[in-house]
């Protein structure tokens, strides 16, 4: 299976009770898997973020920004988004 269309079934996957998200689109989804191939080979390399309780770390793909988690092992992928839109709902905890 070739990138693009491994990263289009990734976002547009809809889940149990969950709207189907919209794709990215196609000249940003080369950008996002390099950036999330990286992210999972190196999850410390995105910039860690202060005073936020979900999507503490980030990452940039272009314009948009991808938002994470480490936890142990793992990297819980939470948000990518235009940069302009990304931190308003996954900002300052509460």
């Amino acid at each position: 299976m070739d990138r693009h269309r491994k990263l289009a079934q990734f976002f547009d996957h809809q889940g149990a009770g969950h709207p189907k998200k919209p794709a990215l689109p196609n000249n940003i989804q080369g950008q996002v898997l390099n950036a999330l191939e990286r992210i999972a080979a190196a999850p410390h390399r995105g910039q860690k973020l202060t005073q936020v309780t979900v999507g503490k770390w980030r990452y940039r793909a272009g314009s948009y920004r991808i938002r994470y988690d480490i936890e142990g092992q793992d990297v819980v992928l939470h948000v990518v988004r235009l940069r302009k839109g990304v931190y308003r709902r996954w900002s300052v905890s509460g």
